[in-house]
């Protein structure tokens, strides 16, 4: 759910914005945070990674990017993407 996410995210200031894709090219889905921060915060993606562990129940790939990489949006929807397998990736059940 992105807005039990985002609660999470939102526990720490230094985080100034943050985009979601979840991965479901392989056989398990992958959760995957790109989150801006200020400076100062150097070890901010262990940090949130844990209190969306502690959180949520699972874990997630969080990654810091640099300042201004990420687009702005006032509605958590467009935060979030999904990446999934095309029908030619796909292979039958056996």
């Amino acid at each position: 759910h992105p807005s039990a996410l985002e609660a999470v995210l939102l526990r720490f200031p230094e985080v100034v914005e943050y985009r979601v894709e979840v991965d479901q090219t392989g056989p398990m889905a992958v959760l995957r945070i790109d989150v801006e921060a200020l400076p100062a915060s150097s070890d901010v993606a262990e940090r949130v990674g844990r209190a969306i562990r502690d959180a949520l129940l699972f874990r997630a790939e969080v990654n810091v990017v640099p300042p201004g990489s990420l687009p702005r949006h006032e509605m958590k929807a467009r935060r979030v993407t999904r990446k999934t397998m095309t029908p030619a990736q796909q292979t039958p059940a056996s």
